[in-house]
């Protein structure tokens, strides 16, 4: 089984994740696009900036030796932003980010792998059981399925719901599907405002087939790595420090990351 991974968005605690990264994604081929900027963003509040390393560049490449790795500026991104409709205010600006980054980061034929898959930098692997990607794909059942669109119950496919989580999960999808995630924005009019629902419908009027990965992953915030060094344990207890640290930012006002 050849899988390729597609690695997408800002890069932020990847330096953190990596171990966790290859460890799940063990022997697959990586396709990566990032930007030489990190923001976080909380409910509520605007982005805040953090200074970014140039040294991650060479991280990725050391680690996990990509297949394809390219790497868009700020200044870059600002004027590919607009021309897709962003109106310059810094509170939408990560939705462009995500949804360029990963159409960016599918930017291969892929015709000589078995399966794509899109996720992230910033997660870390082994909750709910699935220790690795074929451990997943194996209890996937794709081919028992009429349709050729798959997606986890708990995501509305009515069109309606502009909350599809374009970048806050992982998926499986089979190589029909990967090209075309990577030409829906070749065909989309400059000026366009691009949200989820639009790509969603466009998935979804293909019929392509697609699987998210559930919660495999969790996401990695700057303020874990500081609470617990050791990634392994920091999955381990997720669930805790995530309730924890919801508490305190329900009871203090959030100044940003430090």
């Amino acid at each position: 089984m050849k899988i390729a991974v597609c690695l997408s968005a800002q890069t932020r605690t990847f330096d953190y994740c990596k171990e966790s990264i290859l460890e799940f994604f063990n022997d697959c081929d990586f396709f990566c696009h990032t930007y030489d900027y990190n923001t976080y963003h909380e409910m509520g509040v605007d982005p805040i900036w953090d200074k970014w390393n140039p040294n991650t560049i060479d991280l990725i490449q050391d680690t996990l030796n990509p297949k394809l790795l390219s790497v868009t500026s700020r200044e870059e991104a600002e004027k590919i932003f607009k021309s897709m409709g962003w109106d310059g205010h810094e509170g939408n600006i990560n939705t462009y980010s995500m949804f360029y980054s990963m159409i960016e980061s599918y930017n291969y034929d892929f015709s000589d792998y078995d399966y794509v898959v899109k996720s992230r930098y910033d997660v870390i692997h082994g909750d709910n059981g699935y220790k690795d990607i074929r451990n997943y794909i194996v209890k996937w059942p794709y081919h028992k399925k009429k349709k050729r669109f798959f997606i986890s119950d708990y995501v509305d496919t009515s069109i309606k719901n502009n909350d599809f989580p374009m970048n806050d999960v992982q998926w499986v999808t089979d190589i029909h599907t990967a090209k075309h995630i990577h030409q829906f924005q070749k065909k989309l009019t400059p000026g366009t405002h691009v949200d989820n629902t639009l790509l969603l419908k466009h998935l979804l009027e293909h019929q392509i087939a697609f699987k998210d990965i559930g919660q495999s992953w969790q996401i990695v915030r700057p303020r874990f790595t500081r609470i617990e060094p050791d990634w392994r344990k920091l999955i381990d207890n997720y669930h805790v420090l995530l309730k924890n640290d919801t508490l305190i930012h329900r009871n203090h006002k959030f100044e940003g990351e430090v």
